[in-house]
């Protein structure tokens, strides 16, 4: 299955010039929940520039976004839970329809921004412990929203899930920020893309770029 997939910036997980640490600060503080950087990029995504005209896809009026699942369960409505702080700035913005919680976790797994590569979880340990919720009569378009995608497991087996559940609906992905792990220095934070993820025979994702 493939799936296509929108990103705002750069995080430059190894880059050490000024516009790679720049990647890390911002990318920290969205990780923090940060009110005023969440504002800032959705300000920019929403500017009707050439750049952003690929967002127009993922991010428009009649979308449903969903917010991709912590790496734990939800405790409370307390929890700090940033893909649905961002879900709610987009549709503040007038770039969504609704956001609807249908991804829930029901195990805790590792996170992945914290473990080595070969103790990241698979795509099959995320489909194992994701639950996805029947709640909309209706679907058109869903787009998942995360905060920063990496390797690509997660988002992949959010959107597996949802188009299981509504075979019917355009399933996409968006995250504020994408991962250039090995690509070290960045030249600018902002660069919107647009790729792929897909689940390989051997069950590994493969994302383009």
């Amino acid at each position: 299955m493939t799936f296509d997939y929108y990103s705002f910036a750069l995080y430059a997980s190894r880059g050490e010039n000024e516009p790679s640490l720049r990647s890390k600060r911002l990318c920290a503080g969205i990780k923090r929940g940060s009110s005023n950087i969440i504002k800032k990029a959705v300000e920019i995504i929403e500017s009707p520039t050439q750049e952003n005209s690929i967002f127009k896809e993922c991010l428009h009026p009649s979308v449903i976004l969903v917010p991709a699942p912590k790496s734990s369960p939800l405790l409370n409505n307390d929890t700090l839970w940033v893909p649905k702080l961002i879900c709610e700035e987009l549709l503040s913005s007038g770039l969504a329809e609704s956001v609807m919680p249908l991804l829930t976790r029901t195990e805790k797994v590792p996170k992945s921004a914290w473990a080595s590569p070969g103790e990241r979880p698979t795509v099959q340990k995320h489909l194992e412990t994701i639950e996805a919720q029947t709640d909309m009569l209706s679907t058109r378009e869903i787009t998942i929203v995360d905060d920063v995608i990496t390797k690509g497991s997660t988002m992949l087996a959010c959107a597996i899930k949802l188009q299981e559940n509504y075979p019917n609906a355009q399933v996409r992905c968006f995250s504020l920020f994408r991962t250039v792990g090995f690509q070290g220095n960045i030249d600018s934070v902002s660069e919107p893309t647009k790729g792929t993820i897909e689940l390989l025979p051997s069950g590994e994702p493969k994302r383009a770029p």
